[in-house]
Protein backbone atom coordinates (compact mmCIF):
# COMPACT_ATOMS: atom_id res chain seq x y z
CA UNK A 1 0.00 0.00 0.00
CA UNK A 2 2.88 2.54 0.58
CA UNK A 3 4.46 1.86 -2.31
CA UNK A 4 1.38 2.64 -4.46
CA UNK A 5 0.50 6.06 -2.18
CA UNK A 6 4.35 6.86 -2.78
CA UNK A 7 4.26 6.02 -6.51
CA UNK A 8 0.75 8.41 -6.45
CA UNK A 9 2.65 11.45 -5.24
CA UNK A 10 5.26 11.38 -6.98
CA UNK A 11 3.08 11.45 -10.34
CA UNK A 12 1.28 14.57 -8.78
CA UNK A 13 4.79 16.20 -7.94
CA UNK A 14 5.77 15.58 -11.61
CA UNK A 15 2.80 17.08 -13.06
CA UNK A 16 3.05 19.84 -11.08
CA UNK A 17 6.95 20.53 -11.54
CA UNK A 18 5.65 20.24 -14.98
CA UNK A 19 2.88 23.11 -14.65
CA UNK A 20 5.54 25.81 -13.20
CA UNK A 21 8.18 24.63 -15.90
CA UNK A 22 5.21 25.54 -18.90
CA UNK A 23 4.30 28.36 -16.90
CA UNK A 24 7.80 30.14 -15.88
CA UNK A 25 8.92 29.39 -19.88
CA UNK A 26 5.35 30.89 -21.26
CA UNK A 27 6.06 33.98 -19.31
CA UNK A 28 9.97 33.86 -20.33
CA UNK A 29 9.19 33.95 -23.48
CA UNK A 30 6.48 36.54 -23.80
CA UNK A 31 8.95 38.83 -21.76
CA UNK A 32 11.51 37.76 -24.40
CA UNK A 33 8.86 38.90 -27.33
CA UNK A 34 8.50 35.37 -28.49
CA UNK A 35 5.25 34.34 -27.70
CA UNK A 36 2.22 36.23 -27.32
CA UNK A 37 -1.44 34.79 -26.34
CA UNK A 38 -1.27 30.98 -26.33
CA UNK A 39 -3.39 28.68 -28.69
CA UNK A 40 -7.34 28.94 -28.25
CA UNK A 41 -8.50 27.73 -31.02
CA UNK A 42 -11.92 28.15 -32.05
CA UNK A 43 -14.07 26.34 -34.51
CA UNK A 44 -17.23 26.67 -36.02
CA UNK A 45 -18.40 24.08 -38.39
CA UNK A 46 -14.87 22.73 -40.40
CA UNK A 47 -13.42 26.38 -39.88
CA UNK A 48 -10.90 26.31 -37.32
CA UNK A 49 -9.21 29.76 -36.71
CA UNK A 50 -5.60 29.48 -34.16
CA UNK A 51 -6.88 31.99 -31.08
CA UNK A 52 -9.48 34.05 -30.00
CA UNK A 53 -7.34 37.22 -29.48
CA UNK A 54 -4.08 38.62 -31.27
CA UNK A 55 -1.63 41.34 -31.05
CA UNK A 56 -0.63 43.45 -34.00
CA UNK A 57 1.60 41.65 -36.49
CA UNK A 58 0.54 38.21 -35.63
CA UNK A 59 -0.56 35.36 -38.29
CA UNK A 60 -4.10 34.18 -38.37
CA UNK A 61 -3.83 30.43 -39.02
CA UNK A 62 -7.18 28.83 -40.87
CA UNK A 63 -7.36 24.78 -40.82
CA UNK A 64 -10.52 23.04 -42.42
CA UNK A 65 -10.68 19.21 -41.97
CA UNK A 66 -13.61 18.97 -45.16
CA UNK A 67 -15.87 16.15 -45.96
CA UNK A 68 -15.97 15.72 -49.42
CA UNK A 69 -19.33 17.27 -49.93
CA UNK A 70 -18.42 20.02 -48.53
CA UNK A 71 -17.92 23.12 -51.27
CA UNK A 72 -17.92 27.07 -50.32
CA UNK A 73 -16.16 29.74 -49.47
CA UNK A 74 -14.45 31.79 -45.90
CA UNK A 75 -14.69 35.63 -46.13
CA UNK A 76 -12.66 37.53 -43.27
CA UNK A 77 -14.45 40.97 -42.63
CA UNK A 78 -12.37 43.71 -40.86
CA UNK A 79 -14.08 45.32 -37.78
CA UNK A 80 -15.46 48.10 -39.87
CA UNK A 81 -16.98 45.22 -41.86
CA UNK A 82 -15.15 45.42 -45.15
CA UNK A 83 -14.12 42.13 -46.56
CA UNK A 84 -10.06 41.85 -46.11
CA UNK A 85 -9.71 38.40 -47.28
CA UNK A 86 -11.71 35.46 -49.65
CA UNK A 87 -11.05 32.00 -50.30
CA UNK A 88 -12.97 29.15 -51.88
CA UNK A 89 -12.56 26.03 -50.59
CA UNK A 90 -13.75 22.42 -51.99
CA UNK A 91 -13.46 18.83 -49.91
CA UNK A 92 -13.59 16.79 -52.91
CA UNK A 93 -10.18 18.57 -54.04
CA UNK A 94 -8.80 19.41 -50.62
CA UNK A 95 -9.69 18.02 -47.52
CA UNK A 96 -7.61 19.83 -45.01
CA UNK A 97 -6.80 23.26 -46.42
CA UNK A 98 -4.66 25.68 -44.10
CA UNK A 99 -3.39 28.85 -44.58
CA UNK A 100 -2.88 32.37 -43.21
CA UNK A 101 -3.59 35.82 -42.77
CA UNK A 102 -1.82 38.48 -41.13
CA UNK A 103 -3.92 41.69 -41.16
CA UNK A 104 -2.14 44.97 -41.48
CA UNK A 105 -2.11 48.54 -42.05
CA UNK A 106 -3.70 48.78 -46.08
CA UNK A 107 -4.73 51.66 -48.37
CA UNK A 108 -6.79 49.92 -50.32
CA UNK A 109 -8.90 48.22 -47.26
CA UNK A 110 -9.30 51.71 -45.23
CA UNK A 111 -6.89 50.08 -42.44
CA UNK A 112 -5.08 53.16 -42.43
CA UNK A 113 -3.96 53.26 -38.41
CA UNK A 114 -3.62 50.97 -35.58
CA UNK A 115 -6.60 52.07 -34.32
CA UNK A 116 -8.52 50.68 -37.64
CA UNK A 117 -6.44 47.19 -37.30
CA UNK A 118 -7.62 46.74 -33.54
CA UNK A 119 -10.97 45.42 -32.74
CA UNK A 120 -12.69 42.49 -33.70
CA UNK A 121 -12.82 40.55 -36.78
CA UNK A 122 -15.11 38.11 -38.50
CA UNK A 123 -14.33 35.19 -40.27
CA UNK A 124 -17.67 33.57 -42.58
CA UNK A 125 -18.45 30.57 -44.29
CA UNK A 126 -21.39 30.08 -46.54
CA UNK A 127 -21.64 27.46 -49.01
CA UNK A 128 -22.40 24.04 -48.21
CA UNK A 129 -20.41 22.65 -44.94
CA UNK A 130 -20.61 20.49 -41.63
CA UNK A 131 -22.88 21.75 -39.53
CA UNK A 132 -21.32 22.22 -35.73
CA UNK A 133 -22.15 19.13 -34.70
CA UNK A 134 -20.50 17.97 -37.51
CA UNK A 135 -23.30 15.33 -38.36
CA UNK A 136 -25.00 16.39 -41.21
CA UNK A 137 -24.65 19.31 -44.28
CA UNK A 138 -26.24 22.63 -44.30
CA UNK A 139 -26.06 25.92 -46.46
CA UNK A 140 -26.43 28.06 -43.35
CA UNK A 141 -23.92 30.63 -42.78
CA UNK A 142 -22.15 30.76 -39.64
CA UNK A 143 -19.77 33.06 -38.09
CA UNK A 144 -16.88 33.11 -35.76
CA UNK A 145 -15.46 36.04 -34.45
CA UNK A 146 -11.65 36.81 -33.31
CA UNK A 147 -10.21 40.13 -31.83
CA UNK A 148 -6.90 41.51 -32.59
CA UNK A 149 -5.89 43.92 -29.50
CA UNK A 150 -4.10 47.23 -29.62
CA UNK A 151 -1.01 45.54 -28.89
CA UNK A 152 2.24 45.21 -30.75
CA UNK A 153 4.35 42.06 -30.74
CA UNK A 154 7.58 43.57 -28.62
CA UNK A 155 10.50 43.07 -29.98
CA UNK A 156 9.30 42.61 -33.66
CA UNK A 157 11.03 46.20 -35.62
CA UNK A 158 8.59 45.80 -38.33
CA UNK A 159 5.09 46.58 -36.67
CA UNK A 160 7.01 48.75 -33.56
CA UNK A 161 6.83 52.34 -36.14
CA UNK A 162 3.23 51.66 -37.06
CA UNK A 163 2.35 55.24 -36.09
CA UNK A 164 1.48 57.18 -39.06
CA UNK A 165 -1.47 57.34 -41.60
CA UNK A 166 -0.58 54.95 -44.36
CA UNK A 167 -4.07 56.12 -46.27
CA UNK A 168 -2.60 60.33 -45.49
CA UNK A 169 -1.27 61.97 -48.43
CA UNK A 170 1.96 62.31 -47.56
CA UNK A 171 2.08 58.72 -46.89
CA UNK A 172 1.13 57.61 -49.88
CA UNK A 173 3.46 59.89 -51.75
CA UNK A 174 6.61 58.52 -49.01
CA UNK A 175 5.32 55.02 -50.32
CA UNK A 176 5.56 55.88 -53.87
CA UNK A 177 8.86 57.56 -53.61
CA UNK A 178 9.89 54.68 -51.83
CA UNK A 179 8.75 52.00 -54.27
CA UNK A 180 10.22 53.56 -57.38
CA UNK A 181 12.83 51.81 -59.41
CA UNK A 182 15.42 53.60 -61.75
CA UNK A 183 15.99 51.77 -65.32
CA UNK A 184 18.35 53.05 -67.73
CA UNK A 185 16.93 54.15 -71.10
CA UNK A 186 19.42 55.78 -73.79
CA UNK A 187 21.74 57.53 -72.40
CA UNK A 188 20.37 58.99 -68.48
CA UNK A 189 18.17 57.21 -66.06
CA UNK A 190 14.46 57.40 -65.72
CA UNK A 191 12.81 57.24 -62.67
CA UNK A 192 9.34 54.84 -62.96
CA UNK A 193 7.16 55.26 -60.29
CA UNK A 194 4.85 51.43 -60.67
Amino acid sequence: MNKKVAIGVGIVIAIIIGILAYQVETENRMQEGHATYPENPQTVGSLTINKGKYMIGEVVFINMELNPLENGQVEIFNPDGVLYHKFKFNGSVDPSPNLYVRPVLENRYGICTVDNLAGTWTAKISGVTLNDKRTGLTIEPREIQFNILNEVISGDERFENWTKDVCSEESLIEDALDNRIEIPIGSGDVDIVP
